[in-house]
């Protein structure tokens, strides 16, 4: 089929791109995935994405892998219920920040699914890379994503590239748009081209001008932290694809919800707690403090505050017509 032409980025045939890891002169590669069988096995280095590559007038960036978050809490003396909100509350924003993604781009744009575009199914993906096990196990990650927003995924793994050994981010553009071209006959489809030699990889996609809505450069980041972090995770390929997929699409038809004011609008709340129970616990052991001076008054006989002493002891506690007399 024919395209628009590259010049016409979204509003014109499809958006492609490529994205490779830092460390060559080429664009880079990343390191591979430590310990996977069949595969001997690579360092599993962690390296952040490369730089924005230009593919057309499309302004693209490449996503990266970071370290998972961090979570320092402090403690609060006082009482041991007031130890054990604290505990809780320590649990419950580390979980909360975990499901919030982590170092996964954040999604701020409200989309919409697609529809109205009329697509035919042409599969799920195609293996030339021997990874894929259990096609069912990928699939339904990729029907996820595909109920989820409406464009079409389709995974193409493969270990070359006509012409190149360690292609470019651009090359790598280009031959996700051709195949493409090749492929499909609408333009409701997300192509996800994932490039593995010498257990290094890169990455590419090419989308069709009517998923501009939905798979943006802020989508095209997401998916690209999902990559980085599931590649270097446990997962067999088939589980790796289908998580990455099912994510990606979770992700970015939600926003993303910020936890910290929750954080800080708690920690004022349980400052407060802290200084109301501190007064209550002084204002008790002053009331204690003057209750028990009081009881060591009355307990105490008159005879020992002798005679003077005695007396006006007992006028204390004398009626007023007692003291007339």
């Amino acid at each position: 089929m024919g395209r628009a032409g590259r010049g016409g980025g979204f509003s014109g045939g499809h958006s492609s791109g490529g994205f490779t890891g830092g460390g060559r002169s080429s664009g880079g590669f990343t390191g591979g995935r430590a310990g996977r069988a069949g595969r001997g096995g690579g360092s599993g280095s962690y390296r952040s994405g490369g730089n924005r590559v230009y593919v057309g007038p499309t302004f693209i960036r490449g996503g990266g892998f970071y370290g998972g978050p961090r979570f320092y809490g402090g403690g609060c003396s006082g009482s041991i219920v007031l130890g054990l909100i604290v505990v809780f509350m320590a649990i419950w924003i580390i979980t909360m920040i975990g499901q919030s993604g982590g170092d996964i781009a954040k999604s701020t744009v409200e989309r919409e699914k697609l529809s109205g575009v009329e697509i035919v199914n042409a599969g799920y993906y195609e293996d030339h890379l021997g990874w894929i096990a259990q096609g069912g196990v990928l699939e339904k990650g990729m029907k996820e994503f595909y109920q989820d927003t409406g464009v079409f995924p389709y995974l193409y793994l493969t270990d070359t590239v006509p012409g190149m050994i360690y292609p470019s981010g651009d090359a790598l553009g280009d031959y996700a748009a051709a195949l493409y071209d090749e492929r499909f006959e609408d333009e409701g489809h997300f192509l996800l081209l994932f490039y593995e030699r010498n257990e290094e990889y890169a990455w590419g996609y090419c989308a069709g001008s009517a998923t501009q809505t939905v798979m943006d450069d802020e989508a095209i980041d997401i998916l690209g932290d999902y990559i980085g972090q599931y590649y270097y995770g446990d997962l067999d390929e088939d589980a790796m694809f289908s998580a990455v997929f099912a994510d990606t699409g979770n992700r970015i038809m939600t926003v993303t919800r910020s936890y910290w004011p929750i954080f800080l609008a708690a920690v004022v709340v349980l400052l407060l707690v802290w200084l109301l129970f501190t007064w209550w616990k002084k204002h008790k052991e002053q009331k204690n403090k003057e209750a028990e001076q009081t009881e060591r008054i009355l307990n105490t006989p008159l005879e020992t505050f002798g005679t003077d002493a005695a007396e006006e002891t007992a006028k204390k506690y004398q009626t007023e017509e007692e003291r007339e007399e």
